[in-house]
């Protein structure tokens, strides 16, 4: 499980690091923030030195995306899925191949920026007795077709469209899947 888990803090890491390149694209005052930190008296003051306040503030910063990518993936309880107690490797390593891909996994900052986002203390965490993934990203593959269905209502020829829009999507996740499994 070491070779997941260093995949896992690795695609964790890539996703930080990009989202944190797109926050300081779209904000404006994000391009400067070292040397409006090392301008501020008062941070400075309650900090001690630069490199205390310049470490809080990236602390923050990666807190807060780190929280926000973990209750994304972690809709119902799919971090379970990749527990080695409750899912086979196979599991696993579909469920990190999923998160690696950036086609599937869209993380975008702008979709951060309106969320006031907080960090929830231990036990914050919905039960999963509710409802937890038996397939890795679930939510995903039922949003796409939840989409292709709105698509095919809204249009003339009910039937022939479905087909053809289902079974070519349907058949893009297939040649993914079946693209995972020769490469295990």
């Amino acid at each position: 499980m070491l070779a997941d888990e260093s995949k896992f803090h690795g695609i964790i890491i890539k996703y930080i690091y990009v989202l944190l390149r797109e926050k300081e694209e779209l904000i404006e005052s994000e391009k400067d923030w070292i040397a409006q930190e090392s301008l501020n008296n008062k941070s400075l003051i309650e900090g001690g030195t630069l490199s205390n306040v310049l470490s809080r503030r990236i602390d923050g910063a990666v807190t807060k995306i780190f929280a926000e990518i973990i209750s994304i993936i972690d809709r119902n309880c799919n971090l379970s899925l990749i527990d080695p107690k409750k899912c086979d490797a196979t599991t696993t390593k579909l469920w990190l191949a999923f998160f690696e891909n950036s086609q599937i996994m869209q993380f975008k900052f702008a979709n951060f920026i309106n969320k006031d986002i907080s960090v929830p203390g231990i036990g914050a965490r919905k039960s999963c007795h509710d409802f937890e993934a038996k397939f890795p990203y679930s939510w995903l593959v039922y949003d796409m077709f939840m989409g292709l269905w709105s698509k095919v209502k809204t249009s003339g020829n009910f039937i022939l469209q479905f087909d053809c829009i289902f079974f070519s999507s349907f058949i893009s996740l297939k040649e993914y899947l079946l693209q995972f499994h020769l490469a295990t």
